[in-house]
């Protein structure tokens, strides 16, 4: 699978809160752990309102450019699982993939079926399996 899908809910989570909820899991067999790597909430000017290994966003060519540091800063969708949210009450269907080592995110307005600049949130999780999985 290469992209994640994820529907506007008009439901506003803090990133704070997300990160929070969402610490480093360890399945009860031992057999993998997801952490979060990078997180952000970027405006539609591209600057970033909420921050965690995210160094820069950029819009062109319809779709968000993110780069990112840390774990995920050669982000690719086979190795890290992202998921995107717009920050609207149109329903904007956000999709996720990857780029030369940036995370794209796409979001296409679900009346017009065009893509559009507009404040996001998103979540990169990295899942690791251990010996015990293979």
């Amino acid at each position: 699978m290469n992209a994640s899908t994820t529907a506007k809910t008009g439901v506003s989570v803090s990133l704070a809160v997300l990160l929070l909820a969402v610490p480093i899991f360890l399945a009860a067999d031992g057999a993998a752990t997801i952490s979060v790597v990078a997180a952000g909430q970027i405006n539609t000017d591209g600057s970033i309102q909420q921050n965690f290994n995210v160094v820069k966003a950029t819009f062109s060519l319809g779709r968000w450019q993110v780069r990112l540091k840390g774990p995920a800063k050669d982000f690719s969708y086979r190795d890290f699982v992202a998921v995107a949210t717009a920050i609207d009450d149109a329903p904007i269907l956000a999709t996720t993939s990857s780029i030369g080592g940036k995370l794209l995110v796409y979001l296409q307005d679900m009346s017009t079926r065009e893509y559009v600049k507009q404040n996001f949130s998103f979540v990169v999780y990295q899942i690791k399996t251990t010996a015990a999985a293979k």
